[in-house]
């Protein structure tokens, strides 16, 4: 992953020369053994030790905080007491990734190893998690598992299932990637017969949810694929605007060339650029598409049923603002609103505020990316099972690839629905495009996308409300 390899060559290095690990496995060494990797210790304790790389920081969606409860209650679950024998205690230890830093990621991971964890859970954000899950194949004798909700940009999609690749031993269990994303958008545009469109990036934007330049990243995807799919774009950073204010440059930009736009920003950067969009009668026209990325939103939660509406603002700029989002379709990941998800997302915010002491605001749901590592206990306590059961000596040394390996091409129930995970180590995702119900000002969602086949399908007697009172897409 070449956006990473000059920040974390040194940390490689570093990592090598504090912990000394050697490993038959990746590193083609005799392997150092190390008695605390067994399962039972020579008192015939047997406990498996799980180490939580995220951040203190609860500016971050995934921080220990909010996932700290996740976890505890999925170890509650049948499923992982059915899985876990009598006899084996399960040990969680935390390690602060302050603020999602790949150099504190790798410093966690060196602690974590010492302190013999057989599994991490985390890093969730991007750069951190890349920075761990390229030495995690050479810690231990046997490799140590790495499990995440993160992990969205494309390259830790590629190949993971030997040695000689670079993210070896990461299980991505959340339900979102860039590449799935953006083939998502693209196969919108084909099905609307649409070539070419403006891409609006703030940066940083998102930064809770996968870290430093989480739009970025997305956004680089996307070019990279629209690019291989022969599609015209036009990239428009809003950080570097020249002095211009939003209204200028869409002038600037748009101007008769673009009609249909893709953002990925800020909700409040997004809700400036469509007022702008509307005093340049954009909306009123009929003539533009705006597609906003929200990586995670939830239909359960205020702020994403009614996005254009800010509390504080008059009601005159708020119904502007209803009225510009007339022209925007959300791309998201899908949002549970089924009864069980929202009662698990009470009783996660209710242990966070009385054991964790964080408060979540006002209305606010448990977004399926941290909700996704309640899945992914679920997922290494029955890839451990079979891994004991297939072991001559369960309580000795734990093999982290064998693990690793029970968790490829496995599908469960989980808590944010059907959990598949592919051969590569990847959960098969679904994606869902929302559209603003015209009689009820709220998203509501009109299609869906299947990454697993490239299947986009148009929910039935919910057709998309395009702007201007237009009863076909804009050409």
């Amino acid at each position: 992953m070449g956006i990473y390899y000059v920040e974390m060559r040194w940390c490689v290095v570093l990592l090598v020369l504090v912990v000394g690990v050697r490993s038959q496995n990746c590193r083609g060494e005799e392997p150092r053994l190390r008695t605390c990797e067994h399962v039972c210790d020579d008192k015939n304790n047997c406990t498996i030790r799980a180490a939580i790389l995220l951040p203190a920081n609860t500016t971050y969606d995934a921080s220990l905080a909010v996932v700290k409860p996740v976890l505890e209650l999925a170890l509650q679950h049948p499923t992982v007491k059915e899985a876990f024998p009598s006899w084996l205690n399960f040990e969680w230890q935390a390690y602060d990734v302050t603020d999602c830093d790949a150099a504190y990621a790798v410093i966690s991971a060196i602690d974590a190893y010492n302190d013999c964890a057989h599994v991490f859970f985390g890093p969730a954000c991007d750069f951190a998690l890349a920075s761990v899950a390229r030495i995690t194949k050479f810690l231990g004798s046997t490799g140590t598992p790495i499990i995440t909700t993160g992990g969205f940009t494309f390259d830790f999609v590629l190949p993971k299932q030997t040695c000689d690749d670079e993210f070896y031993m990461l299980v991505r269990a959340g339900p979102l990637g860039f590449k799935d994303m953006a083939y998502f958008i693209i196969s919108l545009m084909r099905n609307f017969h649409w070539r070419q469109l403006l891409l609006i990036t703030e940066p940083d934007a998102q930064l809770s949810v996968a870290g430093k330049n989480t739009c970025h990243l997305m956004m680089k995807t996307l070019a990279n694929f629209l690019k291989k799919e022969d599609l015209m774009y036009t990239p428009w950073d809003t950080t570097s605007d020249g002095g211009k204010n939003d209204t200028e440059n869409l002038k600037f930009y748009l101007g008769y060339k673009y009609t249909i736009v893709v953002l990925c920003a800020n909700p409040k950067t997004v809700r400036n650029i469509m007022l702008a969009a509307d005093e340049l009668n954009m909306v009123s026209s009929g003539e533009y598409v705006f597609f906003n990325i929200e990586l995670f939103s939830n239909l359960a939660s205020a702020s994403s049923k009614e996005p254009w509406k800010l509390e504080g603002d008059t009601d005159e700029q708020n119904e502007r603002a209803r009225r510009a989002y007339s022209a925007v379709l959300t791309v998201t990941s899908p949002a549970p609103e089924k009864k069980e998800y929202l009662e698990f997302s009470d009783q996660v915010k209710q242990l966070a505020a009385t054991k964790y002491n964080y408060t979540f605001g006002k209305g606010e749901v448990v977004s399926t990316f941290v909700a996704a590592f309640y899945d992914a206990v679920l997922l290494y306590a029955l890839a451990l099972n079979d891994t004991l059961q297939q072991s001559e000596d369960p309580g000795g040394q734990l093999d982290g690839a064998q693990l690793i390996k029970n968790m490829w091409g496995r599908t469960f129930q989980g808590i944010t629905g059907e959990v598949v995970i592919d051969k590569n180590g990847d959960r098969v995702a679904s994606y869902s495009l929302l559209d603003m119900n015209p009689l009820t000002s709220k998203f509501e969602v009109v299609a869906t996308y299947v990454a697993a086949n490239s299947s986009l399908q148009f929910i039935k007697d919910r057709p998309i409300h395009w702007a201007g009172g237009r009863l076909t897409p804009p050409p």
